[in-house]
């Protein structure tokens, strides 16, 4: 409710006096902060994992979208890999858009190539970065692969090609 009327500092407060602070409302914090495109999710999220709780694979989705540097998001992703979560295919591709955004694409490539299940999402996401790097070789060549494999595309994915 409070992340949703943007009163961050309301929320913060009801979050700081909970009487339970468990996963669940961790995760609200953090994904709340996070939406807002607010650096404190990932003080939250230190501090979760600080009170000895176990984030979820949404919780890892929420704070990579918030990690705004390269070495904040492997630090993150070294936490993912020692809680079991890299090879969740939603926790990888956050991972892959985040190195993305870091211009960082041979780290999202090792990502990508590290998961024995690609979803469309997943193919997308690896399309996209190298997209926005500009890097048009590398689109086609992951493009072909995904239809190799046989994984249907998008009709606009299908339009563009």
């Amino acid at each position: 409710m409070y992340f949703n009327g943007r009163v961050v500092c309301d929320a913060c407060l009801v979050f700081e006096e909970a009487c339970v602070r468990d996963q669940v409302t961790f995760n609200v914090v953090i994904d709340g902060l996070a939406g807002l495109k607010r650096g404190e999710s990932l003080l939250v999220f230190r501090e979760m994992l600080e009170a000895g709780l176990r984030p979820t694979d949404l919780t890892f989705v929420s704070v990579m979208s918030s990690c705004s540097c390269a070495d904040v998001g492997h630090q993150v992703h070294g936490v993912a890999i020692k809680t079991g979560y890299e090879e969740y295919t939603l926790v990888s591709n956050s991972m892959m858009s985040m190195y993305s955004s870091f211009d960082d694409l041979v780290a999202a490539r090792k990502v990508f190539e590290s998961l024995e299940e690609k979803d469309l999402v997943t193919w997308n996401t690896m399309i996209s970065g190298y997209n926005q790097a500009r890097l048009g070789e590398c689109v086609m060549l992951v493009y072909k692969r995904f239809h190799r494999v046989g994984v249907k595309p998008m009709s606009l994915l299908s339009e563009v090609f």
